[in-house]
């Protein structure tokens, strides 16, 4: 939790704490807003993890075939991939 708290206060201080913003800054405030959302991709690649507890396994609901947490990593990536495609553009 405090790791993506971190990172999102990292990059909005990058974003918004120096001007002008040139697009490097701004690859560096993408790379610490989407990082906790990258290390929550790949968490499941060390044994003894998974998105969802066993216990709560039946109570939870799964979008589109997803753990919750699975949907919204992949969703964030994403749309930190668009904007920085954006403003390459």
């Amino acid at each position: 939790m405090l790791m993506g708290i971190l990172g999102g206060s990292l990059s909005l201080a990058i974003l918004f704490g120096f001007r002008p913003l040139t697009f490097p800054l701004f690859l560096i405030a993408a790379i610490a807003a989407a990082n906790y959302f990258v290390a929550m991709v790949f968490a499941p690649f060390f044994p003894g993890t998974g998105w969802t507890d066993p216990e709560f396994a039946a109570e939870t609901g799964r979008p589109l075939g997803l753990a919750p947490q699975q949907l919204v990593s992949y969703v964030v990536c994403v749309v930190v991939l668009l904007a920085v495609g954006l403003a390459y553009s």
